[in-house]
């Protein structure tokens, strides 16, 4: 009875499947996408990789499940350019996330950093004093990281773009974030002023200092 009932839940999954048009799909799969990227705005970020994974390889195994022979033949056009799209950009997110790896260990705080910039993605509240701690250690760290970059050698000049580009990046979440909080909160506001100050120039050093950090002939 139970392998009976197994079957028919498959077989309802499969005709919800086949029911919705390449057309219909290829809509809700760019509503999705649109929603994911406003969502993870910081791209340059584990938790951007991550869902994203996830995001082609749910989209790819939903093609995968469909019966490519029952659809018409325009449909079938429409399924191999969705699908070979959904591959290529696969590709380019593991190779980015690729990229990203090799340069983590020159980021500073980069885990902490996204767990301030998540909280005030959903809102939660501030304390201001806890704030700036955090600012003053991020200080200290981008100095720890710059000594790390020094003593490892140059990179290749790409390598020292995209580092530069995903501290900047950084920064930006960090800078708007702050925007968002000092709009309503003075006490959050009076303690992290100033270690902001502090905290956006030394990350606007070290972006300008890795993007310079890189050898012409690699």
């Amino acid at each position: 009875m139970r392998s009976i009932f197994t079957v028919l839940i498959f077989s309802l999954l499969t005709l919800t499947v086949s029911a919705q048009s390449i057309s219909d799909m290829i809509t809700t799969y760019r509503a999705d996408h649109g929603a994911l990227d406003r969502k993870y705005s910081v791209q340059p970020s584990d938790e951007y990789f991550e869902r994203f994974d996830r995001f082609y390889a749910e989209w790819l195994a939903e093609l995968e499940a469909m019966n490519f022979d029952a659809l018409s033949h325009p449909e079938q056009v429409d399924y191999l350019l969705f699908r070979n799209d959904l591959e290529r950009s696969f590709y380019f997110l593991n190779a980015e996330h690729n990229r990203f790896n090799n340069i983590t260990r020159y980021l500073p705080a980069k885990d902490e950093i996204m767990l301030f910039i998540n909280q005030r993605r959903v809102g939660s509240s501030m304390d201001g004093k806890v704030v700036a701690g955090r600012f003053n250690e991020w200080e200290k760290e981008i100095q720890a990281k710059k000594e790390v970059l020094k003593s490892g050698g140059v990179l290749a000049k790409r390598e020292a773009a995209y580092l530069s580009d995903t501290i900047e990046e950084l920064n930006d979440a960090i800078e708007e974030a702050c925007k968002f909080y000092n709009g309503y909160d003075p006490d959050f506001t009076w303690w992290v002023e100033e270690p902001f100050k502090r905290l956006n120039d030394s990350l606007k050093t070290y972006a300008d200092f890795a993007g310079k950090h890189f050898d012409s002939e690699k």
